[in-house]
């Protein structure tokens, strides 16, 4: 899959590649885990809540988290502070309604 820094990657397209390459592939678990596992990216799955459910291999590195299961469950918007708190929060309303937010 190619992107370019003002077109970043989503689950949503790689699952169309996916489809596309073979039928169940994108459903493959397996196959997931391994492209992300090989992505050097911080890629959060979050609930709708805002919890955190996964992070990547790459995001473990760059946060220096060595044991996931001590984050997991815990509320994203509590990793950022100041206004990045609110930002945070308004992100994941915006998701949870449907919508595509950008947060940096």
């Amino acid at each position: 899959m190619r992107t370019s820094p003002d077109q970043p990657s989503t689950i949503s397209s790689l699952k169309t590649e996916l489809s596309a390459a073979g039928e169940g592939l994108a459903d493959n678990a397996d196959v997931l885990r391994g492209v992300l596992a090989g992505c050097g990216d911080c890629i959060k799955i979050l609930d709708l809540d805002g919890r955190l459910q996964f992070m990547s291999e790459g995001g473990k590195r760059v946060m220096e988290v060595e044991d996931f299961g001590v984050l997991k469950g815990c509320p994203w918007p509590d990793f950022w502070a100041g206004d990045g708190i609110a930002d945070a929060r308004r992100a994941v309303e915006t998701a949870k309604a449907g919508g595509t937010a950008s947060f940096k």
